[in-house]
């Protein structure tokens, strides 16, 4: 298969297991020949943006006293740069999470593990929302590697 092909195989995956959305589409058809590493450089740019936020919801989870208004801020920002770039599950875990926020519970928000906890404990706390963005990006990450990889072997 040839590397267009894998690439093609894998953006249709993401799309079918709701990793991306339209809006995906949409930031592909900013590319041309002027443009050849957009779609690359933006999800980088998401990716450390990302990672930054996220290494700042851990920060205040950790912290006695939560300030759910900082954290649902932040949790705003990355939900918005999510949905411009069409990472639909990474926006899906943002809208979650700021659910969980405005309730202000501190049940479930001490940043234990990163980690995404087994299903059967998926109860909808904050510490879930962070473990499923981190690897949400973590996931992303990994996709722009492999991304950069195979557009370098067209």
């Amino acid at each position: 298969m040839s590397a267009a092909n894998q690439l093609a195989a894998l953006v249709s995956n993401m799309y079918a297991t709701g990793l991306l959305d339209d809006q995906f589409q949409q930031l592909q058809m900013l590319q041309n020949a002027s443009t050849p590493d957009f779609v690359s450089e933006v999800v980088t740019l998401f990716c450390q943006d990302g990672e930054r936020i996220i290494g700042e919801l851990a920060k205040l989870l950790e912290k006695p006293n939560v300030d759910f208004d900082r954290v649902d801020a932040f949790v705003h920002q990355l939900k918005g740069s999510s949905a411009s770039i069409g990472a639909q599950k990474v926006k899906n875990t943002c809208i979650q999470f700021r659910e969980s926020c405005q309730q202000k519970s501190k049940d479930g928000c001490s940043v234990r593990s990163m980690a995404v906890p087994p299903a059967s404990e998926q109860d909808g706390g904050v510490e879930l929302h962070v473990g499923m963005m981190r690897a949400s990006f973590k996931f992303q990450n990994i996709l722009n590697k492999l991304l950069n990889w195979l557009l370098g072997s067209l």
